[in-house]
């Protein structure tokens, strides 16, 4: 991940023109993820005890596998990130609604709209 190109970068996620850096997702790493490898985004609200309530690391349940983030409980909104793997990257970026906006940005250009011909 270039950090002189960054589009979005809270420390623990990072975007830029070639896809997303998830800092802290495996124990040796990060995993990166390519804009054409994203299936779709969806939003998770963060509620307290009562609701749902994700791990420091790993996966919660049988879907979402989430990065390292000593913040999440300060958090309230995670992102869903289908890859179309078992397991569906989930995280809590600092600022949801921009990481959100600049990811379905590039989702929107990668998509090549198929010409007709003749």
């Amino acid at each position: 991940m270039d950090s002189a190109r960054a589009h979005y970068d809270d420390g623990g996620i990072a975007c830029d023109d070639s896809g997303l850096a998830i800092q802290r997702y495996y124990p040796w790493g990060a995993l990166r993820v390519k804009y054409d490898e994203i299936r779709s985004l969806s939003v998770l609200p963060i509620k307290g005890w009562a609701g749902f309530q994700p791990l420091l690391w790993g996966p919660s349940d049988l879907t979402h596998w989430w990065n390292l983030d000593t913040h999440r409980q300060n958090r309230r909104t995670a992102v869903v990130i289908d890859i179309g793997a078992r397991f569906k990257p989930t995280v809590t970026p600092l600022d949801p609604d921009s990481f959100e906006e600049i990811v379905r940005a590039h989702l929107h250009r990668s998509q090549v709209p198929q010409q007709r011909t003749g």
